[in-house]
């Protein structure tokens, strides 16, 4: 097998222009570039697909679809994606990396199997951590947010972190955060792993593939919590 990571651009109608799309596959280049700088990266699989699954502002977004390959979601109408192409876009990109390189640390039962509030948690607030530490500055998701604005969510999550059958879905809405946020599981993880790290001495690549439940653990006890 050839090790390597596979970039597939969708844009069959041509709905990106050439210059574009080679801007785009630029910018995601770079967020690989960036990964395999600080860690190992082979064997993925990246599909860029034009859909509004995004960031309004930046017109890019991404999801990670298991341990061998993510999605990069592209608004063909947003205007400003040429702008964002070599900032933004790499950031996505670390992001959704990160989250399929951790997905390889553990067995998983499923996409939507084996995973408890905590470990959702960990696994985002690493990867917004990681963004800013290979350079693309504090995520826009989880800027301007607080600690102190978290707390009382982790502090909701606390009793129930650890059981996979619980009803945490609403981490997945935004919960009265600003709406460039998304969703409050972002500022959650990124202010919880911050202080794991910070009390480890770890980065957010030497951690990628730490228990879950040794980042919650270890986090809220940081925080007070």
């Amino acid at each position: 097998m050839t090790m390597t990571v596979r970039i597939h651009m969708h844009n069959a109608l041509g709905r990106i222009s050439d210059k574009l799309e080679s801007e785009i596959l630029a910018g995601v280049h770079e967020g690989v570039q960036r990964m395999k700088e600080c860690v190992e990266v082979d064997n993925v699989d990246i599909s860029i697909v034009l859909e509004d699954f995004v960031d309004e502002v930046t017109g890019y977004g991404g999801m990670a679809c298991g341990p061998e390959y993510c999605r990069i979601s592209v608004d063909p109408l947003n205007p400003d994606l040429g702008k964002y192409a070599h900032d933004a876009l790499p950031a996505v990109t670390v992001h959704e990396l990160h989250h399929v390189l951790r997905m390889r640390s553990f067995k998983l039962k499923g996409l939507t199997k084996g995973w408890c509030g905590a470990s959702v948690i960990a696994l985002e607030g690493l990867a917004t951590q990681a963004e800013k530490f290979l350079g693309f500055g504090v995520p826009n998701n989880v800027n301007g947010v607080s600690v102190e604005q978290t707390i009382t969510f982790l502090q909701k999550l606390k009793p129930i972190a650890e059981d996979e059958e619980a009803d945490y879905y609403w981490i997945y809405e935004l919960n009265g955060m600003p709406k460039r946020t998304y969703r409050v599981m972002y500022p959650m993880g990124y202010h919880l792993v911050g202080a794991y790290l910070q009390k480890t001495g770890k980065s957010p690549i030497k951690a990628l593939c730490d228990p879950w439940k040794e980042i919650w653990e270890t986090g809220m006890k940081e925080l007070g919590l």
